[in-house]
């Protein structure tokens, strides 16, 4: 009779019922053995159950439960012993509440605090936030275990059928009833955990989308702004083509219109602005096509637009009006 709790590493075992029995009949040492038996049975139960369980949690456990029984068989037999026997008789029912009611919960005391300094190594967290997130819902454990061993000494020893079946009805419907609970819990903390995964894949699906859009976009803005560039390149070109020649990338007829047109202004307007033009063309060009070819004659007006350039001054331009005339 072991109930995992939920969003926990801890288990409730209602078994040490036959620790507490054992105790009562036996005395402490059958105890402390029944106590090991008890612990390593309901880790192996568990752990076919599916709650994860190394081998070092299971002797953990086992070492846990063997010496809180062993140090509350310790405090019996110091102080808790005398303190008891001065009250009712031995077997009836106050005498039993009482011994049980002290054993467990100074089994409680002991295993709980036992359990919290591991877990509060284990995981580095604090003892006392370890204790009261952890281990003091298991205190459920030893209760109901000596409320199930009392009933059973009752019953056995004295016969008294009414009341036991009345009490261990009683415990049987607070124990169906507790784990309808946690199964209910349990089942709701699946569907919110359902949801927020759920919920959590479709952020990262929405966040992929939008990863995607963004990546999409940006290639488009990419090759926006190359079809920009290659635009106000060809743009450029254009007006070069416009204004240049083609051969020589000297001005041409119409660059060179142009700016004969803004000199000639500039002298009406004042006519000390003065400026000169002069005409040349190559002397018998038309011999260089006709003999050595086109292609000669286009590198002789190449070399002969460099040298012009050569030697203007900054001031001056040459410009190719068409054919071998600049």
């Amino acid at each position: 009779m072991s109930l995992a709790i939920p969003r926990s590493k801890f288990a409730i075992s209602f078994s040490d019922a036959a620790v507490f029995l054992a105790f009562l009949y036996f005395g402490g040492p059958a105890a402390i053995v029944m106590a090991a038996i008890e612990t390593l049975a309901s880790c192996y139960y568990l752990r076919k159950q599916g709650v994860p369980m190394s081998r070092i949690t299971v002797l953990s456990n086992i070492s846990i439960n063997t010496i809180s029984i062993s140090v509350t068989y310790l405090f019996w037999l110091a102080f808790l012993e005398h303190l008891l026997m001065t009250g009712a008789a031995p077997g009836e029912t106050q005498h039993l509440l009482s011994t049980l009611g002290a054993i467990a919960v100074s089994q409680f005391a002991v295993a709980s605090f036992l359990a919290a300094v591991f877990r509060a190594i284990s995981d580095g967290s604090g003892l006392w936030q370890t204790w009261i997130k952890n281990c003091f819902s298991s205190s459920l454990t030893q209760m109901v275990g000596a409320g199930l061993a009392g009933i059973i000494y009752k019953v056995v020893n004295y016969g008294d059928v009414v009341t036991g079946v009345i009490a261990f009805v009683t415990l049987s419907l607070a124990y169906l009833s507790y784990r309808q609970s946690i199964g209910k819990v349990g089942e709701a903390i699946l569907q919110v955990e359902t949801a927020e995964q759920e919920k959590a894949e479709a952020e990262r699906e929405r966040r992929r989308e939008a990863e995607k859009h963004a990546e999409q976009l940006a290639a488009t803005l990419e090759k926006e702004e190359q079809a920009n560039e290659a635009l106000r390149k060809s743009e450029k070109d254009l007006q070069h083509a416009a204004l240049y020649d083609s051969l020589t990338d000297l001005p041409n007829r119409k660059h060179f219109s142009d700016m004969l047109g803004r000199m000639i202004n500039e002298y009406r307007d004042d006519p000390s602005a003065t400026f000169f033009v002069l005409f040349l063309d190559i002397r018998k060009f038309k011999n260089i096509n006709d003999s050595l070819g086109h292609t000669i004659g286009d590198k002789v007006l190449t070399i002969a637009a460099k040298r012009f350039v050569r030697m203007l001054n900054p001031s001056d331009m040459v410009a190719r009006i068409g054919g071998d005339e600049f």
